[in-house]
């Protein structure tokens, strides 16, 4: 990965693998937002599969913030579901008080259900 600084936005340039043509792709972040979500979502693929052969049955977290629509989304694409709302938990800048989810999800081979 390469990172650069452009117009004062950090940019993240990662090269994909060589097409056939031998030609290096590059995918540019151009906003934080965008890459803090890629590396994320980058980050719940890697540890669902290592979490199960670790012994893990399941994976939650605590504390997903309603206002935070990217993570919410982001996990429910990885397959976490809403358990649980806590009302008014986190006091959000210019929201006010917003509720906050506990997200779950059972591991690959677990018999948990939700």
């Amino acid at each position: 990965m390469i990172r650069a600084k452009h117009m004062r936005c950090r940019v993240l340039y990662r090269a994909k693998k060589p097409s056939r043509t031998g030609e290096r792709r590059v995918t540019r972040y151009s906003s934080l937002k965008r890459m803090a979500s890629f590396v994320a979502g980058a980050m719940c693929r890697d540890s669902l599969p290592r979490a199960g052969a670790a012994g893990f049955r399941a994976m939650q977290f605590n504390f997903v913030v309603s206002a935070n629509e990217r993570a919410v989304n982001l996990w429910k694409r990885c397959g976490f579901e809403i358990v649980g709302t806590l009302p008014g938990a986190f006091l959000h800048p210019t929201l006010g008080y917003v509720d906050v989810f506990a997200m779950f999800r059972s591991l690959p081979g677990s018999s948990i259900t939700t």
